[in-house]
């Protein structure tokens, strides 16, 4: 079924030969319909589905005619469905953007509906009767006279079974973020509705008629993907004009008593307009930094002990584990030759690509060009890149447990949700390839691999990782591998890039130099695409990773010239020598933890500069958990080990062993006081203390 085209007052058609085209772009737009046009789109169809009673959803936008002048003419063909029967339509829709005209984000009129903006420029918002909104008290928002009806107003605040069941109730809440932000809807749309409240002066109908009443205003705060608070309420009103038989949807802004604008005094603005941001909010909550400053908050001054700092690992900063004479000289050579000194693109520096390219090719079955390598600020400007080129509305993106924090706090970040799989400490930490599978769904996106593995210290068989490859390939997602630590392995398993199978699924890398050569000061990391097949670059992700490259800082040039000199000189001996330094703390550990029954380790580390630890909390008295634990061992010994909560791994504990060995044997000795004191006293221990405090007591007296 084709409707007909509705009556009204279209755009003429446009002629570019009397056009003033000098005014703005004319004719069809041949990049397409953007988030904007589309969000255009779904209220006209919105207001469509009002006037005729229909309740058609928006598939495609097949035609989009646009004229800026004084103002937007959009004329669009919408193909929509209709979910009672599956049958499709095709809706012709005329519409007008002034917002060029009226300096506003946003003013949309269709055939069946005008949208306003939010009002002049500058106008602010009542924040008392915001915080009123968050408390539950309905504020007088509008006067009396602005509903028609009674002379009461009534207020009605949406239930969630409504919200969900209402997606007008999200399209409107799309409306008032973009017309009052103008958001980049990729990155922040979805929203998450917090609160929806809807005032009419209509009390004699049922209460979720309300929700359909032409005479009704809806108040709906949100969060974006982003995590953006809207910290006050977007008002969206519905009424049927008097006019024409259309409804007109507002977002109209309120103003202060006084507009902060105009409040000086002597001569000066009385208010300043400018605050921190909380895009970072979440993100920050999720970083293991703020968990170690916290437990070296908890050292006590007045224990007569150094600080032990075994929560977090820099190995460099120990003369044991000083990198190699070949690094230091391929820096001082690039200095002295005044290579390093100037800008360098965005992707990295070409003789530095290449020598990455060259070193990952010792192991790879397929070869890579210096155009499948972009290097980064290390290998955390490497997930936030990644992370970023990957975001988009809905999709979620699977991450180890335990894991590293960094790529939680990225996800958050980016607006990506973040769904756990598990690492299985009775299969020695291998991925369960089955809780993969249970979580995935058609917003999944990406894997992340880690591996070596950090925090658990295991290397995975080829395999293993086949099977990872094969799901993946299963599921449609690609897989990201964390192979920071791929130099530094002290066991008997042998390293296997994920990117031999990328065959089966396209794999990108994350490394760098930081752990292998123990310089993570220096700051040098690379993406590394395994894409056989180029599916990267018609997904267009390539594409994406040079566009976000393009916005973040560089590399220091200086340490990409000095790249290629880095990998081709470096030395077996200083690996060698690094690893087996590890392997000696690691050892040391295992023994000592023997005399500690309270902290386990199931599983030697083969590799990293880390060994996990399982609390057994039932062995000891008056510690609630691995945070508890961490921070009375802080308090007491000025010991610092990181919980595992930290890492997604209740109750278990990391101590770092990238440290000198007598640090080790210190820590080892407090941890075993620590463990003694706390530790459950047997039934006879018991009945020996209750008898020796009262042979104190008798002899006092």
């Amino acid at each position: 079924m084709v409707f007909e085209t509705p009556v009204c007052s279209p755009p003429s058609p446009i002629d570019k030969e009397s056009s003033d085209v000098s005014m703005g772009y004319c004719g069809v737009k041949a990049y397409g319909v953007n988030e904007a046009d589309e969000l255009i789109a779904k209220l006209a169809l919105h207001c469509y589905n009002s006037h005729k009673g229909t309740n058609l959803q928006l598939m495609t936008v097949t035609q989009l005619m646009v004229r800026s002048v004084a103002h937007f003419d959009y004329q669009m063909t919408l193909n929509a469905i209709d979910p009672a029967n599956n049958s499709f339509s095709s809706v012709e829709i005329c519409a007008w953007d002034a917002s060029i005209e009226n300096d506003e984000n946003l003013r949309l009129v269709t055939t069946f509906c005008s949208l306003e903006g939010s009002g002049e420029k500058g106008t602010q918002w009542d924040f008392d009767g915001v915080d009123m909104f968050y408390n539950g008290v309905m504020p007088k928002w509008l006067d009396d006279g602005t509903l028609t009806g009674s002379e009461t107003l009534h207020y009605y605040e949406v239930n969630d079974s409504d919200l969900q069941e209402n997606e007008w109730l999200h399209l409107y809440a799309q409306v008032g973020a973009y017309s009052k932000w103008d958001l980049d809807m990729v990155n922040h749309f979805p929203l998450e509705i917090k609160k929806a409240v809807v005032q009419t002066k209509e009390d004699d109908i049922e209460s979720s008629l309300k929700l359909k009443s032409s005479n009704a205003i809806f108040y709906i705060t949100f969060t974006t993907q982003k995590r953006t608070q809207s910290n006050e309420p977007k008002p969206q009103r519905e009424k049927m004009s008097e006019e024409q038989p259309h409804a007109n949807l507002a977002v109209p802004a309120f103003k202060t008593e006084k507009d902060p604008i105009t409040q000086t005094q002597n001569g000066q603005s009385s208010v300043w307009r400018f605050g921190g941001s909380d895009k970072a909010a979440k993100a920050s909550t999720v970083t293991l930094r703020g968990v170690i400053y916290m437990l070296f908050d908890n050292c006590s001054k007045d224990v007569n002990k150094t600080i032990l700092p075994l929560g977090h690992g820099d190995p460099s900063v120990y003369p044991c584990f000083r990198t190699c004479i070949e690094a230091e000289d391929a820096v001082v050579d690039v200095l002295r030759s005044g290579k390093g000194n100037s800008y360098g693109p965005g992707a990295g520096i070409l003789p530095a690509r290449r020598a990455v390219a060259e070193y990952m090719n010792r192991d790879l079955p397929h070869k890579l060009t210096p155009e499948d390598i972009f290097l980064t600020a290390g290998c955390n400007q490497g997930i936030e890149i990644v992370f970023e080129s990957l975001a988009r509305p809905n999709a979620n993106i699977l991450l180890p447990r335990p894991g590293f924090p960094h790529y939680d706090a990225r996800a958050a970040y980016s607006g990506l949700e973040v769904r756990k799989f598990d690492l299985l400490p009775e299969k020695e930490w291998e991925i369960d390839i089955e809780g993969i599978e249970a979580i995935a769904d058609e917003n999944t996106v990406a894997m992340v691999v880690i591996n070596p593995n950090n925090p658990c210290g295991n290397v995975y068989s080829h395999d293993h990782l086949k099977k990872v490859a094969e799901t993946a390939r299963k599921l449609g997602i690609m897989v990201i591998s964390d192979e920071v630590y791929d130099q530094t392995i002290f066991g008997d398993n042998p390293f296997v890039p994920m990117g031999k199978f990328a065959s089966f699924v396209p794999v990108l890398t994350l490394a760098g130099i930081s752990k292998g050569w123990v310089v993570p000061g220096w700051k040098i990391g690379w993406i590394a695409l395994n894409d056989p097949e180029g599916i990267f670059e018609t997904t267009k992700v390539v594409q994406s990773i040079k566009q976000n490259l393009d916005v973040t800082p560089d590399p220091a040039t200086i340490i990409q010239a000095a790249l290629p000199a880095i990998l081709e000189k470096a030395d077996k001996n200083f690996f060698a020598k690094k690893n087996k330094i590890l392997k000696h703390n690691v050892d040391l550990v295992c023994d000592r933890l023997k005399d500690i029954p309270c902290v386990v380790c199931p599983k030697k580390p083969e590799s990293c500069t880390y060994l996990l630890t399982k609390l057994e909390l039932s062995l000891m008295d008056n510690i609630k958990d691995d945070i508890d634990f961490c921070v009375k061992l802080a308090r007491e010994e000025n010991l610092v080990f990181l919980p595992g909560d930290a890492l997604g791994l209740k109750n278990w504990m990391r101590i770092t062993i990238g440290v000198e060995a007598h640090m080790l044997e210190d820590a080892l000795e407090r941890l075993k006081g620590f463990c003694t004191r706390h530790a459950k006293k047997t039934e006879t221990e018991t009945e020996s203390l209750q008898a020796l405090k009262l042979s104190d007591n008798n002899l006092e007296m």
